[in-house]
């Protein structure tokens, strides 16, 4: 329910009969509103969500041993909606939810969550400098996973988290990764931005580093950057939308990626 106290309500459709004749709502929302998770005595000064990281802990643990084990998992930030007052409340433009606390999520295609990791600036513990703050989460989420099950994972994010450094370090403890990719982080793929402008829809070019990173852009609306560690133009195929103003089918190398995200 998007709220608690629908299970309490009357209507059919949001009542729970297992949830409103095993307690009274009021006696829940007294338990709720004194649940402590930690010892306020001995709280760590640094982590502004010191009082519920044990109800955190717990959460990742139980998403990892009973979530069903796949290959494709995804990297996105989420909102909590909250109104209050706190520190780590955020105004996010341009989200469904503007107000409320930001999570840094792991999931499956299916929706399954494995893995969240509040955000709190600069001491959320996850800042590694040479592949930035995108880059420390999906390090962070990859450790969670191969320590509890090493097996293939192939991980898909938007270009908040992208960069070529990022894609490498992630090659070189064999994890398959793809994203799309920010312009200015493609380092020196020479790429003519310029030119791509002014090719037809559905336009495409694509490069490969040393390092077998593999980059492809095309002509869309603007132009979009994609980059992989693991997969390249064999991927390319014909998306299915319609271009009403061209007539037309566009170009897509997004297969794996749309699939996934």
């Amino acid at each position: 329910m998007s709220q608690r106290r629908m299970y309490w309500e009357k209507a059919p459709d949001t009542n729970n009969g297992l949830v409103s004749n095993a307690m009274r709502r009021n006696r829940f929302d007294d338990i709720f509103h004194n649940f402590h998770f930690s010892n306020n005595n001995n709280l760590d000064n640094y982590d502004k969500y010191a009082k519920i990281r044990p109800l955190i802990t717990m959460i990742n643990t139980r998403f990892l041993m009973h979530a069903p084990h796949e290959e494709f998992h995804s990297i996105d930030e989420s909102v909590v909606p909250y109104y209050g007052k706190h520190g780590c409340k955020q105004f996010i433009r341009g989200k469904p939810i503007r107000f409320g606390f930001k999570v840094w999520v792991g999931t499956l295609h299916l929706g399954y969550a494995l893995w969240i990791s509040p955000c709190q600036g600069k001491n959320t513990g996850l800042n590694q400098t040479d592949v930035g703050l995108g880059g420390s989460v999906i390090l962070a989420y990859t450790n969670q996973i191969i320590n509890h099950q090493p097996a293939p994972y192939h991980l898909v994010f938007d270009n908040f988290f992208t960069s070529v450094n990022h894609l490498e370090k992630l090659k070189s403890i064999n994890i398959r990764a793809t994203g799309t990719i920010r312009s200015n982080r493609i380092m020196k793929c020479p790429i003519d931005f310029k030119k791509m402008k002014k090719q037809p829809r559905g336009s495409s070019c694509s490069f490969v580093s040393n390092n077998a990173i593999f980059i492809c852009c095309w002509r869309d609306n603007n132009i979009v950057c994609l980059a992989s560690n693991t997969i390249g133009t064999d991927h390319i195929s014909v998306a299915n939308r319609w271009s009403t103003s061209e007539k037309k089918k566009s170009t897509d190398f997004t297969t794996k990626y749309c699939f996934c995200l």
